[in-house]
This record gives structure tokens, C-alpha cells and sequence, in this order.
């Protein structure tokens, strides 16, 4: 009988092999599906329970984990991942106490509670936001699209970073013959050197012009923090900084002393001190002492708050450590305040890192989270479920995550899908080359049966 279990370990493994021609021909279309091919072994030295048997788990299908080509979509959810990685997903928002899958298809849409979902309804996972939306926590669960409404946000802190021309002296006045620094006024440019505007927001999203000025005052010394405590003192050029905002005056938090919008004291002429910049070699003096890094070990800010008859409407702490002195023309560099008025979602998008950014109408992008990728020491031992998702076996090994372009993760392409990386062409031609075999094995069969009958004739 061993002619026939030879013949017909060979037809089974030809089945076997059509069966997975057939199966990469029938997902051709498919997003992210990874075509396999069929590892042919000795089939008659297998254990007798597989021989005869299409069971691709034992005669073995290995699947081929090449990148796909990647097309262009019109939906922002649609995603792809260029390079290494699988997608996370889950059958709960809550990871916890959910069943974990796996996939290469990134074809995502939203459910009616704002969750991002596939397909089949499995969570897509990811790193959830922090309390600001300016990036996202160590917490994974699954993903939801941003409010559609965005609250406004008052403005708390700022930065700006500018260039005031060291070469330029002091104002001055000269009356009755006697020169001396001019008192500021915020209607005549000759009584300070520099001014520049910048805009924040109150608690209800209301915008406030801030202008500052920038006034030279006689020179005085100090020690250089780049010197030991010791050292002599060095002359230091010295600014005094005003600021108004809406045309009233303010003053230095620390101070108390801030003028409200309808105070009789007001004036658009008037603004107040809020601090005083000492610069050596140019720069501002807590700028001088650094880190390893570079980083200035003590910024330079200068804290003021706008007040109204209800109370204050914020508070803002401006870093001004990146304003220099040197002699070059004055130049703003940066000039920036958070907060901002109330918005509404105006579209979705996920970049190359996989964080999920809402853009809304007031210009801001919040993040509302970062996607989870994974990967395994052996992707091909991944079990297979159904809908081209997959789990996790003993022969894949534990997964590995992370986020995309972090160490060997790939990149996300958003509003794009990665096709199939089947060959039609080869498909096909292989379908042919097992359909002949097939029919050799077949062949096999009927031979043996001619030898077994003239055995039998013999023996008549």
C-alpha cells in the first residue's frame, strides 16, 4: 500500500499548495494582506494524521511579509504603515479586558460613541491624550476622535525672542542744556528704543493686544554668571521692558498694582514697567548660565496680569531668556502666546508618528492621541483570525511596541492604504504548475492500481 499513501501524500500537498494559490488570488484585493506561499517537504515521511490531509497547518504555508504598495485615499482614517509594524487592536476601549488583535489593514472609520474602529467593530489602541491635548500620556486604550467643539483657553504663558540693537544708546532729553534719559511715553517712539505686539486670550476666548516697549537706561555692572561668584563685576547694558495691553497700562504681578480697563488712571499714553533685562556680551544675564546641554539654567521671565471689575482674566509669564542685545539691527525672532478663542473641528488627520491631530477653525491642532504599533520576533507564526486580523501564538513570541519612526518601526501615511502584495501574474502562472502536478500525482495513482491488479492476475 505505500505506492498509494506516496501518491496520495503528493495529491494532498498539490491540494494544499492550490489551496493557497486560490486564497492569494481571492484577497487580491484586499488591504494589507500578505500573500503566503506553500513550503513543500517530504510529505511521506510526515506523520501518517497529516499525510492526505489540506490543513495548512500541516503541511505549512509561509506567508511572504513584503511590503504592499501603497495608494492614496480620500478618508483621513484610512491609514497605512510604511515599512515595520502591525496595528493594535482590541475588542474594548478598555485594553484591560479586552482580546488583542493584530493587523496590516488600516482601513478605520468611527463608531457612534467617537471610537475608532474597523471593520469588524475591533478598537483601534493607541496612547491617550493628556489633560491639555499637547501630547499623550503612557496610558493605551482605544482611540477617539477629538471633540467637535473646542472651549476657548486663556493664555498663561509666552515666548519671545528678539534682537534689540546694542549699538543704539539711551533716549535722552535735553532741556535748558542738560541731557538727560527721556521719560517714557508709549505715544512717542523717541522715548524708548524697540516695541513689538503680541496677541493672548481671556478665559472666554476674547483677544488682547499686548504691546511692549523697550526702553535703554544707563548702563550698570554685575557679575557674569559664567564667573565665579567672586569675580570682578562687568558693565551690563540694561532695558527697561513696559507693557500695555488694550491700550491701558499694566504692571509686574508681583507688584499688585494693575490698572483695570476702565481705571480713570489708564491712559494709551501710559504703560507699565513689568521688568528690567541686564545683558553682558549681548545676552540677557540668566541666559549665561547653561547646562550640558545648553539650556539656560535660569530663564529670564517677566510675569503681568490683565484685570478687569469682574477680576483678573489671565495671568502670563512671558520667557524672555532668548532676547539679546547685540549689535545688529532689531529683529523678533519668535513671538508666540498659547491659548486661543473657542473652535470647531474642521478636520482629522494622523502623521508620520501616528499621532491623531483635530485641526479646528481657530487655527489650533490639538492631539488626540498616538497610535500603538507592535511587532514580533516571527510575524509569520502569528495565528490568523478571521477579516486578515491576527493574535498572538507561541510561535510569534511576544509582541514588541512602540510608536511609528520610533527605533524600527515604520512610518504612518495618512489618508492612504497599503494594497496586497500579490503578483496576479505569478499567481496564476503557479496555479497552473500545481494544476499539472496535481494531475501527475493523479497519474501515480492509476499506476499503482495497474501495478496492484497484475499482482493480483499473478496470483490467479
Amino acid at each position: 500500500m505505500s505506492l498509494f499513501d506516496t501518491a496520495k501524500a503528493g495529491l494532498a500537498a498539490q491540494a494544499a499548495a492550490i489551496q493557497v494559490t486560490s486564497s492569494n488570488v481571492a484577497n487580491a484585493s484586499s488591504v494589507g494582506y500578505k500573500s503566503s506561499d506553500y513550503l513543500f517537504t517530504d510529505q511521506y515521511f510526515r506523520p501518517t494524521q497529516s499525510r492526505g490531509t489540506s490543513s495548512l497547518s500541516d503541511f505549512g504555508a509561509k506567508r511572504n511579509q513584503v511590503q504592499g504598495s501603497i495608494r492614496a485615499s480620500s478618508s483621513s482614517l484610512d491609514l497605512a504603515i510604511q515599512g515595520s509594524g502591525m496595528f493594535c487592536l482590541a475588542s474594548a476601549p478598555a485594553v484591560e479586558s479586552a482580546s488583542k488583535y493584530y493587523s496590516r489593514n488600516g482601513q478605520f472609520s468611527v463608531d457612534k460613541e467617537g471610537q475608532i474602529v474597523n471593520a469588524n467593530g475591533l478598537y483601534l489602541m493607541g496612547y491617550q491624550p493628556n489633560a491639555t491635548l499637547t501630547g499623550v500620556t503612557a496610558s493605551v486604550a482605544g482611540l477617539k476622535i477629538p471633540s467637535p467643539a473646542l472651549e476657548p483657553r486663556a493664555s498663561e504663558t509666552g515666548v519671545l525672542s528678539l534682537n534689540l540693537d546694542g549699538r543704539v544708546g539711551a533716549p535722552t532729553d535735553t532741556v535748558d542744556g542738560v541731557t538727560s534719559l527721556a521719560a517714557f511715553n508709549a505715544d512717542d517712539s523717541t522715548s524708548y528704543n524697540s516695541t513689538t505686539t503680541m496677541v493672548a486670550y481671556d478665559a472666554q476666548g476674547i483677544e488682547h493686544l499686548i504691546q511692549l516697549y523697550f526702553k535703554r537706561i544707563d548702563d550698570t555692572t554685575a557679575v557674569d554668571p559664567r564667573q565665579s561668584a567672586s569675580a570682578d563685576k562687568v558693565t551690563a547694558k540694561q532695558y527697561t521692558v513696559y507693557a500695555e495691553i488694550d491700550g491701558y497700562n499694566v504692571s509686574a504681578a508681583t507688584q499688585s498694582t494693575v490698572a483695570s480697563a476702565d481705571s480713570s488712571e489708564s491712559s494709551a499714553s501710559a504703560a507699565g514697567v513689568i521688568t528690567t533685562l541686564k545683558f553682558i556680551d549681548g545676552q540677557v544675564i540668566n541666559s549665561l548660565a547653561v547646562d550640558t546641554s545648553g539650556v539656560p539654567l535660569t530663564q529670564e521671565t517677566a510675569n503681568f496680569q490683565l484685570t478687569d471689575a469682574n477680576g483678573s482674566l489671565f495671568s502670563l509669564s512671558l520667557d524672555l531668556t532668548d532676547v539679546t542685545a547685540f549689535g545688529a539691527q532689531f529683529q523678533v525672532n519668535e513671538n508666540s502666546i498659547d491659548g486661543y478663542v473657542a473652535g470647531k473641528l474642521s478636520g482629522l488627520r494622523v502623521d508620520e508618528t501616528g499621532r491623531l491631530l483635530g485641526e479646528y477653525t481657530n487655527g489650533e491642532t490639538l492631539i488626540a492621541g498616538q497610535l500603538l504599533l507592535a511587532t514580533f520576533n516571527s510575524q509569520t507564526g502569528l495565528d490568523p483570525a478571521s477579516n486578515n486580523v491576527f493574535t498572538e501564538s507561541f510561535a510569534s513570541g511576544a509582541p514588541l511596541f512602540g510608536t511609528a519612526t520610533a527605533g524600527s518601526f515604520g512610518s504612518i501615511r495618512g489618508s492612504s492604504l497599503e494594497e496586497s502584495n500579490i503578483d496576479m501574474a505569478s499567481e496564476l502562472v503557479a496555479l497552473m504548475v500545481q494544476q499539472r502536478n496535481y494531475q501527475a500525482n493523479s497519474q501515480s495513482i492509476r499506476a499503482a492500481d495497474n501495478l496492484l491488479n497484475t499482482a493480483i492476475n499473478l496470483g490467479r
